[in-house]
């Protein structure tokens, strides 16, 4: 019966794993229309001269301050999809497909980091790739 047990626990945590897999798919999601945004308001605020009036640049703040907002979002969803990938891992430790996107979403977010020429942040996701 020792089986059974084990089996319902990984199915369990497979569960969880597609269910992290949508909330990553949805920080994707956020995180490209804050990017459309933030273009959009970059264009928009460009003009920016001492004559322009608020009226016509509002606008393009009202568009900067959703992008942060969406980044907030995505941030918190991708959060949540370590948390539920890590969630999976307690019921079945030695998960591969749990243990392959966590590898795989810690090297993105350090190459990102590196790209970006973030080095505190590419050192904190180094870290993350560490074997336990």
């Amino acid at each position: 019966m020792r089986w059974l047990d084990g089996a319902k626990k990984r199915e369990k945590a497979l569960q969880i794993v597609q269910e992290a897999d949508e909330i990553l798919s949805l920080a994707g999601e956020l995180r490209a229309r804050a990017t459309v945004l933030s273009d959009q308001a970059t264009h928009h605020l460009a003009p920016r001269q001492p004559s322009v009036s608020e009226d016509i640049i509002a606008p393009g703040w009202a568009m900067a301050d959703e992008d942060t907002q969406l980044e907030r979002d995505a941030n918190l969803r991708e959060l949540e999809y370590r948390e539920m990938l890590r969630t999976a891992l307690n019921y079945a430790p030695e998960l591969p497909e749990a243990h392959e996107r966590l590898t795989t979403f810690h090297q993105v977010n350090h190459k990102a980091a590196e790209q970006s020429r973030a080095p505190a942040t590419a050192s904190e996701w180094a870290t993350l790739l560490l074997p336990a």
